[in-house]
């Protein structure tokens, strides 16, 4: 049996009109967001998303950017040490005798690169 993988293209390099409208989101946010724009999510990369997730309108972006930032500080989802101590977390921590989780002391950043990596496993469900 032959297995081929497949995957979706990379979504394309932002263009000079995107790295524009970039900044002038982040702009609006770092006016409007009294904290500032959370570190982790204060990246080219990120902010195009949300432009891109919203055909290009800022001020829909915006918007919802806030919302998300604010629900996540709410939530006690921040800091750069979050992904340390989120299993320790309630109510996270009530669910993950039902999950498999891993908690891996090893951590890789690159400026070039944005990845979440999620391995799924079978496993029997307990009886």
């Amino acid at each position: 049996m032959t297995v081929t993988p497949s995957c979706s293209a990379a979504a394309p390099l932002p263009s000079p009109l995107e790295m524009d409208v970039i900044g002038k989101l982040r702009a609006r946010l770092r006016r409007v967001i009294v904290d500032g724009i959370p570190p982790d999510l204060d990246t080219d990369f990120n902010l195009l998303r949300w432009i891109r997730g919203h055909n290009g309108d800022v001020k829909a972006a915006m918007t919802h950017f806030r919302n998300y930032a604010a629900s996540r500080e709410a939530a006690g989802f921040v800091g750069n040490d979050l992904f340390e101590r989120l299993h320790t977390r309630s109510p996270v921590s009530q669910y993950l005798p039902h999950l498999g989780y891993c908690t891996l002391n090893d951590s890789v950043w690159s400026a070039d690169h944005n990845a979440f990596l999620f391995v799924e496993r079978a496993w029997s469900q307990p009886k």
